[in-house]
């Protein structure tokens, strides 16, 4: 069986993005900068508020994202999501297949849907997410599989899946398996709006310790309950022997053993600022598996994630631009 670098674990959902005002979001009620769920009344009725095509459409999720790109920067990865067998499920499998990355089969479900994110982009580069989970929500610890995991040089774990307690029960599964085996385990603590709400839930998902933490500046503010970086980066040590916490345009601050380092950023006029913590974590993972020190493997997620944010969507064109980021980086 082929060993993976990567085994990523997260909601699979269709990403679909929209260019919006912020008159819009008020009108519709849209938490700027923040994950909602919503159910597929909200869905329906915020697809008919939009007067035009998407900008960009494609297959996305969190973790997905994170496990594609470090697919397109040399890594072999595995993603374990779930999706319905109709249009929406195949594309995004199809999409993940070209890729070269492997994962769960489709699932013959009439009664369900596709997961879906409604994303809206303002002027500013803030992404607000609408996310409808459909049957993605049915992620559970069965579709764990221990011997894929076992396999695997890392585990990742998409913070959003503690905000269901199936999603957080595949969550703790993969963490335990991880550990069983000797996996390293790694989890993105996903959105501000998810510390807050499902705290508890991410406890149990991260149980004693994990290896390493991503995060942003707002996350990890929220998860230390402190308003001081230097308080947050020495409180989140409690949950992760390492931790990586992101400042957008100032780059990151890695924070373990040795105390707290900051690694500069590539500043840039920020476009959509979806998916440049899923680059980030897997330009990462992958920079730490081609024996790049941490530092060396932040300033390349830096300089990745600044690419990311310059052009709309999570994702790049295609899996060969990746390659090319990793050329142009000096």
């Amino acid at each position: 069986m082929t060993p993976y670098d990567i085994y990523g674990i997260g909601n699979a959902l269709l990403d679909s993005e929209y260019a919006a005002t912020e008159a819009f979001l008020t009108k519709h009620s849209i938490e700027k900068g923040r994950m909602t769920l919503i159910d597929s009344e909200r869905r329906a009725k915020l697809l008919d508020a939009t007067s035009r095509s998407p900008n960009s459409v494609g297959a996305g999720g969190s973790a997905a994202n994170t496990v594609f790109a470090a697919q397109g920067f040399g890594c072999q990865n595995y993603f374990a999501g779930v999706v319905r067998n109709d249009q929406v499920g195949l594309s995004f499998l199809n999409e993940l297949s070209r890729a070269g990355i492997d994962s769960l089969d489709a699932i013959d479900d009439t009664d369900s849907h596709s997961g879906q994110c409604l994303i809206f982009v303002t002027e500013d580069g803030q992404r607000s997410m609408n996310s409808f989970l459909g049957i993605s929500e049915t992620l559970d610890e069965h579709h764990v599989e221990e011997h894929i995991v076992a396999r695997s040089r890392w585990a990742y774990i998409e913070g959003y899946l503690a905000s269901s307690s199936t999603g957080s029960a595949a969550a703790k599964k993969t963490r335990e398996v991880a550990v069983r085996h000797g996996v390293h385990t790694s989890l993105t603590l996903a959105d501000v709006s998810i510390v807050r709400s499902f705290r508890e839930s991410l406890k149990e998902v991260i149980g004693e310790k994990l290896d390493l933490v991503f995060c942003n500046i707002e996350e990890a503010l929220e998860w230390c309950e402190t308003d001081r970086l230097e308080t947050a980066a020495k409180g989140i040590l409690d949950i992760a022997g390492h931790a990586v916490i992101t400042v957008s345009e100032n780059g990151c601050y890695l924070t373990g053993p040795n105390g707290l380092v900051h690694v500069e950023g590539f500043p840039c006029q920020p476009v959509d600022s979806n998916g440049a913590g899923d680059m980030f974590a897997g330009a990462f993972l992958a920079s730490i598996q081609q024996a790049s020190s941490f530092e060396e493997a932040a300033r390349f997620a830096n300089f990745a994630a600044s690419h990311i944010v310059r052009r709309y969507g999570p994702r790049l064109e295609s899996i060969e631009k990746y390659a090319s980021i990793s050329k142009s980086f000096g």
